[in-house]
């Protein structure tokens, strides 16, 4: 729900994600902050977050000399 995206999603994007990934020349052409948190945007945005999701998920992001998530933090992403 917008609700759930805005106090457990959003922070842990805004903390690991959007600084690279985000403006008007986003690392590896990847634009996170604006493509929403509602049903349909995701939706319209899936292949978009299933290569987030994988990227996160095998550990290749965020790189490793950035800040990184908690294993718990990286679980809810990929929950959520």
């Amino acid at each position: 729900t917008p609700a759930e995206y805005t106090a457990r999603t959003k922070p842990l994007l805004d903390k690991y994600c959007t600084g690279c990934h985000a403006g008007n020349a986003p690392s590896g052409g990847m634009e996170l902050a604006k493509r929403g948190a509602d049903r349909d945007s995701v939706q319209k945005n899936a292949a978009v977050w299933r290569h987030a999701a994988d990227r996160l998920r095998d550990h290749s992001m965020p790189p490793k000399e950035m800040p990184a998530p908690t294993d718990a933090e990286r679980a809810q992403l990929l929950s959520d």
